[in-house]
């Protein structure tokens, strides 16, 4: 994997690795679920890559949505859906600056890949760096056919990402706020 330097925006040299690795997933799975979960951490390990810089990889030099974008069909969702932790990152973990990104996804996976990227910005509302209003904000700045998706993918992420036990109080708490009443 040494070869594979974004040098071009693209990821040089790195189609061969995920090919063979997406073969790997095919041998070893047993239905679709299985192959789903088993090409999503290939994405995922790509995205931290990409965040971490490792292998010469570098998100200020290379569009994920690009690499999913030419990927077979039956793996581009796991793409879209992993790769979202480079497309946040490298939107300054900012969900507003990477909802644009989000909207150019082939149609057939944008909302997927929405649910994604906003459940993992829960993170940042958990945390204190990211508030309901502006969550608000960032969901209604969407096409009207994909804010009812932001605001799943918000539930979603603090199920996800809340306290063990405890993960459905913040997305109860989110859904009971005056916020999502207003428009």
């Amino acid at each position: 994997m040494e070869t594979a330097v974004a040098s071009t925006g693209q990821f040089d040299g790195i189609d061969p690795v995920i090919k063979e690795a997406l073969t790997l997933c095919e041998a070893a799975s047993e239905g679709s679920d299985e192959r789903y979960r088993c090409a999503s951490g290939i994405y995922n390990a790509i995205a931290n890559f990409l965040i971490n810089g490792a292998y010469k990889l570098s998100v200020a030099t290379t569009d994920p949505i690009a690499l999913c974008a030419r990927q077979p069909e039956a793996y581009k969702e796991p793409c879209y859906g992993n790769m979202n932790s480079a497309l946040y990152w490298a939107a300054d973990d900012t969900l507003s600056r990477a909802l644009p990104e989000v909207v150019r996804i082939e149609a057939a996976h944008r909302k997927a890949a929405l649910n994604y990227i906003v459940g993992l910005a829960m993170t940042d509302l958990l945390a204190g760096n990211y508030t309901v209003a502006t969550l608000a904000h960032d969901c209604r700045t969407l096409p009207s056919d994909l804010q009812d998706t932001c605001m799943f993918g918000a539930v979603s992420g603090l199920i996800e990402h809340g306290p063990p036990s405890v993960e459905y109080e913040a997305a109860f708490a989110l859904c009971r706020e005056d916020v999502w009443t207003g428009e």
